[in-house]
């Protein structure tokens, strides 16, 4: 990935996670777990990558 694509993948990543911290702090029910997947994608996004970094070290 070049500079400005990795950039716009990390806002995009920050603004779901603050718009999912927001939603669970305004509403209730069940819309706290779609919050709740919004505030945690950037962990999963991570994980993902580290995981598919490893299979192909392997």
């Amino acid at each position: 990935m070049k500079g400005r694509q990795t950039l716009l993948l990390v806002t995009l990543l920050a603004l779901a996670c603050v718009a999912g911290i927001v939603g669970m702090l305004l509403a209730e029910g069940a819309w706290d777990w779609l919050f709740f997947a919004m505030a945690a994608s950037p962990l999963a996004a991570g994980g993902m990558r580290r995981a598919a970094a490893r299979r192909n070290a392997a």
